[in-house]
């Protein structure tokens, strides 16, 4: 495992979390979200390259953190993630529509998205180390 590759997805995670604090204070709700999804598919990609020695394909939250959590046998992370999961499916759209879509996000879905974020930044940090 080289821990270069470790650092830089976390170190890329905490970028897009700025950028969508950021863009959110400017108005930019779509992209806001776009930024908090980018936040959390990196982070929780980094842990899951800490665990396997690859970064895994694909960009769907829901699948990436169950995956996570299974390798780690980590059942609060499954919790955290269900307990979410709106907010979630709502990244996983602005994945796609927040780039191409026409816009539709509104401030508080882009508020809560980096709420989300945030918080399963924090317990990743937590959990992961």
């Amino acid at each position: 495992m080289t821990s270069e590759v470790y650092e830089a997805l976390w170190r890329r995670a905490k970028a897009f979390l700025r950028e969508a604090e950021r863009l959110l204070e400017e108005g930019e709700y779509d992209l806001s979200l776009v930024m908090s999804e980018q936040a959390v598919q990196l982070a929780v990609k980094a842990e899951i390259y800490k665990l396997i020695g690859e970064v895994p394909k694909g960009h769907n939250l829901r699948r990436l953190l169950g995956y996570l959590a299974s390798l780690r046998g980590d059942s609060s992370l499954k919790e955290l993630a269900a307990s979410r999961r709106d907010a979630l499916i709502t990244l996983e759209e602005a994945y796609l529509e927040g780039r191409y879509g026409p816009p539709y996000y509104t401030e508080e879905e882009a508020k809560e998205g980096l709420r989300v974020a945030k918080e399963l930044h924090e317990a990743l940090r937590r959990v992961y180390g």
